[in-house]
């Protein structure tokens, strides 16, 4: 499976890097390849593996045409997802707990939290501590239904 990976700052912030080298690890280590893109140019993925293919310094064009080709997206509601939505992959979002969008959405309510209807950024603290508890397990767990 060719999956679509989007890193940002602030995800590397809300979903501890324990977690990302887990994930990437194990889809590395079951076959698959991963394309990772990001927008954050500072961004420094300390994993080399064949399979991982670094996007970062990629045009839209060349963007739009990687993802086409991969088969699923995982990552946070921002504009690869909406790129890997339009090319008709399934998306696996990171979303905190009252956020209605497609993904997975985190089994824990902070103070945080607001219910902004039909939004897929839920947090006024703008930290998704949440997403702590959506594990790498379970991010597997989806990507692997597509």
């Amino acid at each position: 499976m060719r999956i679509a990976v989007h890193i940002t700052d602030r995800t590397l912030f809300s979903w501890p890097s324990e977690y990302w080298s887990e994930l990437m690890g194990d889809l590395v280590k079951d076959g698959h390849d991963v394309f990772v893109f990001t927008d954050d140019k500072h961004i420094n993925l300390a994993i080399e593996n064949a399979k991982v293919h670094k996007c970062f310094d990629f045009t839209d064009e060349e963007i739009n045409k990687v993802i086409a080709q991969c088969d699923v997206f995982f990552g946070v509601p921002l504009r690869f997802s909406t790129i890997a939505k339009d090319k008709g992959l399934k998306i696996v979002n990171l979303l905190g707990s009252t956020s209605n969008g497609t993904g997975i959405i985190s089994p824990l309510v902070c103070q945080g939290c607001i219910d902004k209807g039909n939004s897929e950024i839920d947090c006024i603290f703008t930290d998704e501590l949440c997403y702590w508890r959506i594990t790498p397990i379970m991010v597997k767990r989806e990507l692997y239904k597509a």
